[in-house]
């Protein structure tokens, strides 16, 4: 792993150009915590370090995205949504003026910030990550008007990670790369939110991963879900894409199964059936699945009818089999990702989950658990590009009846 200093400080909005942006090159071998903007960031490049924690209970949890990217106005973004155990929900994008990373022989720090006010009423802000290079932590501390406080990551002495990925297994799907820099850690949670409510726990379960691309999310695809689940003995952390840029085969897959924290299973790469590599097949569930109809939760947006997904794990060459149903269980988080006549969404849920290893006579275990999932619509370009027109061309109209 390289162990370069190097430090990379972006004022906004002074680092967002119009020019075509390189992005600095993937490190094989390496969990690339370092930015891939370091020197500026172009309208369509983006990046962001995610990270994730489940209480020990599967009530509550919580998500933070570190963003380098121009999707907003006011900001560089530190995203922090949270699930409560009440069932309440709070969330806050955070834009902050200034975001720095810093590498050294033994780890990778970011800090996103905002000085103070000239007049004193809004104070300084700051939001900060610090991830070893080994791998083996990462600690979290929020300093903001919305949220204070940390979250820390740690592996076990007797966890081994999966080894990281050369550039072809990163490649999760054309144009954007994801490294699972800690696929799986105990968390621990300490924070305060401006709403006065608080979430705490210690033991609960954790991971960090990266991307990123110089492509805008519109061209890239269809739909994406994120899921980090514990059920029983076992731990999920799958992502699912349907591409833009590959409409022959479209579905991507980067999955790991953990059972008592040893990796069962790692698939990259195409969903597709095989007798010789280990896959996974991905199915979305309409009816609740076998919580029942009544049970059933969707997303708040039109093309998100779905109630969950039925999740298969296959290794041919070990004859085994793991079958998990995915549902609904809480909203989280709803929110546009275009224009409302688009229909499309980023939808946040608490997963209820039940399934294990299938038996020769197919029967699956009853394993029950929760995770933590995100799913996510975005429209096409050029439908986007024709609403654009349409609304230029009607705001031409307006004034030209003034």
């Amino acid at each position: 792993m390289s162990s370069e200093q190097r430090v990379s400080k972006l004022h906004f909005p002074a680092a967002i150009t119009d020019a075509q942006v390189a992005l600095d090159p993937f490190i094989p071998g390496s969990p690339n915590s370092f930015t891939k903007l370091p020197d500026n960031i172009g309208k369509a490049t983006w990046e962001v370090w995610y990270f994730d924690a489940l209480s020990p209970s599967g009530d509550s949890a919580v998500t933070i995205s570190f963003w380098r990217d121009a999707m907003t106005k006011e900001g560089f973004r530190a995203q922090v949504h949270a699930l409560l155990p009440d069932g309440t929900t709070v969330g806050s994008d955070n834009p902050l003026l200034e975001s720095t990373v810093a590498s050294d022989s033994s780890s990778v720090t970011g800090t996103w910030c905002s000085p103070a006010s000239p007049d004193g009423e809004t104070p300084a802000q700051e939001a900060s990550f610090k991830i070893r290079n080994d791998a083996t932590s990462a600690c979290l501390s929020f300093k903001l008007a919305t949220v204070q406080g940390t979250l820390d990551l740690a592996t076990s002495d007797k966890y081994q990670p999966p080894n990281l990925p050369d550039e072809k297994s990163a490649s999760f799907t054309p144009g954007v790369y994801l490294v699972r820099s800690i696929p799986l850690a105990s968390a621990a949670v300490d924070l305060t939110f401006s709403c006065g409510s608080s979430l705490s726990f210690t033991n609960g379960s954790g991971a960090h991963q990266r991307n990123w691309s110089s492509l805008p999310w519109p061209v890239l695809m269809d739909l994406n879900y994120y899921l980090a689940a514990e059920v029983g003995p076992y731990t999920i952390r799958l992502m699912h894409i349907t591409s833009r840029l590959d409409r022959a085969l479209p579905y991507r897959v980067n999955a790991l199964l953990f059972r008592d924290n040893q990796l069962v299973l790692n698939v990259t790469g195409r969903e597709h059936v095989s007798f010789i590599q280990p896959f996974v097949l991905f199915r979305p569930l309409f009816d609740g699945g076998s919580a029942g109809k009544e049970a059933a939760v969707r997303g708040t947006f039109p093309d998100m009818t779905n109630t969950g997904f039925l999740v298969d794990f296959v290794d041919p060459s070990e004859k085994r089999h793991w079958q998990f149903e995915v549902g609904h269980f809480k909203p989280w988080w709803n929110y546009p990702t275009g224009p409302p006549q688009l229909g499309t969404g980023n939808s946040g849920f608490l997963e209820r989950l039940v399934g294990g290893l299938v038996s020769e006579q197919g029967q699956t275990e009853g394993f029950e658990g929760r995770g933590l999932g995100g799913q996510c619509t975005v429209p096409d370009m050029d439908k986007l590009t024709e609403l654009m027109k349409l609304g230029a061309l009607q705001q031409q109209q307006t004034k030209q009846g003034d």
